[in-house]
């Protein structure tokens, strides 16, 4: 088999952005031979080309760096030595929101798998990556699923039993259930040994942090969903136009080609 290079000039698909001037491809192809594959509404197209010659890469110079003035760098060393003292966790959970109420959790322990209910919107926390507690700081990260059950069926599969079919249907529990003044989880007891206070405290950090952030993680839960709404509907006012692949390519020097492309590009 020869040897090939190739460059992909096109995509087939455009979401309704040009490509702007530096996006360009900037080689200068000369075509020896074309084949073109229709797919219904659009084509791609392999082209033969004789070996470009390829730009050389430009010299970039370091960008200027704005010296930091004496407050931020205060509240730089202020901050670095806040995180410092403070322990540094991950908090992986899996949460299913039901009706956009009630959230099914799951995270782990010390290998052991821990199971509550939330009367928080999981969804609210689509935008935290971190948050801190008196003396640690929890580094976040969450699969975030919704689901709906019907209104009075409280035996409702949950969504999270997806990966395991041979799972029983179970409780959910009603928003009626928990504290209607503050944020609260109830733990799901299961097999063995009860797991420790620890095993929740990233947890409870959460529904604190919750409690006391709730109007600003509401407001911008909502100008998230605003925004994604805006964008889908974008997308079917303007549905984005399939367009030809275009792909360049031109064989290396090998055995079965030998020297026949620079031949080529001499003629």
């Amino acid at each position: 088999m020869a040897a090939c290079a190739l460059v992909l000039i096109h995509s087939s698909v455009s979401f309704g952005q040009e490509a702007t001037p530096e996006q360009a491809p900037k080689l200068q192809f000369r075509v020896l031979q074309t084949r073109r594959i229709s797919l219904g509404n659009r084509s791609v197209i392999f082209n033969r080309v004789a070996p470009p010659v390829l730009p050389k890469k430009p010299l970039v110079s370091a960008p200027l760096v704005a010296t930091p003035t004496a407050g931020e760098l205060k509240a730089l060393e202020e901050m670095q030595a806040k995180q410092v003292q403070k322990k540094q966790e991950a908090l992986f959970i899996s949460a299913t929101v039901f009706n956009n109420a009630v959230t099914e959790l799951y995270w782990t322990y010390d290998g052991r798998q821990c199971h509550a209910f939330s009367n928080i919107n999981f969804n609210y926390f689509g935008g935290v990556t971190e948050f801190e507690a008196n003396d640690t700081v929890y580094w976040l990260l969450m699969a975030i699923m919704n689901d709906q059950v019907a209104s009075g069926d409280a035996t409702k599969q949950a969504g999270a039993a997806a990966a395991t079919p041979a799972r029983q249907a179970k409780e959910i529990p009603a928003l009626s259930e928990f504290s209607p003044r503050r944020s609260e989880y109830l733990v799901v007891e299961g097999e063995g040994e009860p797991l420790p206070d620890e095993a929740f405290a990233g947890i409870e950090a959460l529904h604190v942090y919750f409690d006391a952030n709730r109007p600003r993680l509401i407001e911008e839960s909502v100008k998230r969903d605003a925004a994604q709404l805006a964008q889908e509907q974008w997308l079917k006012d303007h549905p984005p136009v399939p367009k030809d692949t275009v792909i360049n390519f031109w064989p290396i020097k090998s055995r079965v080609y030998g020297n026949a492309p620079q031949a080529e590009e001499k003629k």
